[in-house]
């Protein structure tokens, strides 16, 4: 069971919709408009798609209880520079630039690791006290 992928990309997408609503939050103020909450989950799903098209194409080579930290850290940070970067592609061509704020670009980034990591490292305790 511990083998499985989509096990880790659960946690992976709670951690990248944890940091979409924080930076939501500190760039916006609030989210009180219920229109508005229906709007931005459009740019959350583009997000998820972002995240399994960089998820699909990069399996590391070591199983994910047998990374260490580091080794961990750089999955996380290349998934999310490849995520973002897919992004930024995406914004630019759809020529929406306007409309998306550069600042909730680099704090999505840094929540998004920070995130990602954190919970990786949570479950990989979690699973190391459960089977060890």
């Amino acid at each position: 069971m511990w083998k499985n992928r989509s096990f880790y990309v659960a946690v992976d997408m709670a951690a990248i919709l944890l940091a979409y609503i924080l930076a939501l939050l500190v760039r916006y103020g609030a989210l009180s408009s219920i229109s508005w909450l229906a709007v931005i989950w459009i740019p959350f799903l583009v997000i998820v798609l972002a995240y399994f098209l960089v998820a699909f194409f990069h399996q590391p080579s070591e199983e994910f209880l047998k990374r260490n930290y580091t080794e961990e850290l750089k999955v996380v940070l290349y998934r999310n520079f490849y995520m973002m970067l897919f992004l930024a592609l995406l914004i630019f061509s759809a020529r929406v630039s306007a409309y998306i704020s550069r600042l909730f670009f680099g704090l999505f980034f840094l929540y998004s690791c920070l995130l990602m990591y954190l919970f990786r490292m949570i479950l990989k305790s979690i699973l190391l006290i459960l089977i060890g």
